[in-house]
């Protein structure tokens, strides 16, 4: 939202942006009431936010990848970020929701679901592993 700013766009717009998936194009006008696009478009989300972030963990899981190194969660959580961006901006978004296709998609493609998505969901992971397995992941790391 801060990057929408840098760019002369509204604070507000990825989240009315957003609760058009469920609102539909109405919620783009200014006129649309703010606090229901801003709170629809928070909802969806954190929905979807909580579903990609489940997928990463158990692809993570499922690949034997879940209990390595921070860097490496983060490299993993930066190259997932691309997957929203990919599946959301790439392939959905033109054939269902054109209006997504109107965005920057460097700044709020690319570079808000690879860095400010992907490599936060990384850390998080890592410092929520860390805290449930202290000793076994710092004995992983220095093995």
């Amino acid at each position: 939202m801060l990057m929408n700013v840098i760019l002369g766009e509204p604070f507000l717009g990825p989240l009315r942006l957003i609760s058009s998936i469920v609102l539909g194009t109405e919620a783009l006008q200014p006129s649309y009431p703010i606090v229901t696009a801003g709170l629809v478009g928070l909802i969806v989300h954190m929905i979807l936010s909580m579903i990609y972030g489940l997928i990463f963990v158990y692809i993570l899981k499922w690949i034997g990848q879940l209990h390595v190194s921070t860097g490496l969660l983060l490299l993993y959580g930066s190259l997932f970020g691309l997957l929203p961006w990919l599946v959301n901006f790439m392939v959905i978004a033109p054939a269902a929701f054109p209006q997504f296709t109107q965005v920057n998609q460097l700044w709020n493609g690319f570079v808000a679901h690879t860095f400010f998505y992907g490599t936060v969901l990384g850390a998080y992971v890592a410092n929520t592993l860390s805290q449930e397995h202290p000793v076994e992941i710092h004995r992983e790391r220095h093995a």
